[in-house]
């Protein structure tokens, strides 16, 4: 596998988990920025990889900065992006291959039932 290739599938991991942690812990509210970097630190990742990571999710309009810049918000696209990678995790989506969704689902960080239940439609 090349290098390109590893850092472009590296980079796709970060963005969907990301995304994901941030649908699980604050769904559709708002959340302050440090916020976002703080749930990027507990997954492991570096300030670099987050901003990266960040800026991708919003130029996709998955993520959207709210009130001059200091709080995050969860758009109706990046709740969908998730719930469909959860309700068909051997689909690819729009931003995220079904290699990426599997893999992520597969170390147990994500259920897909359980993840559709605790939607924040579901609750």
């Amino acid at each position: 596998m090349s290098t390109d290739l590893e850092r472009g599938l590296e980079k796709q991991r970060h963005r969907y988990h990301l995304l994901w942690a941030f649908y699980q812990q604050v769904g559709t509210a708002e959340h302050s920025v440090e916020g976002f970097f703080a749930i990027a630190q507990a997954l492991g990742l570096s300030t670099e990889s987050a901003e990266e990571a960040l800026l991708y999710l919003e130029g996709e309009s998955l993520l959207e900065r709210m009130s001059q810049g200091e709080s995050i918000l969860l758009t109706d696209k990046g709740a969908f992006e998730i719930e469909r990678s959860l309700l068909q995790p051997y689909e690819s989506t729009e931003h995220f291959s079904a290699t990426i969704i599997q893999s992520f689902q597969g170390n147990g960080a994500a259920n897909p039932a359980e993840g559709a239940a605790n939607s924040p439609q579901n609750k």
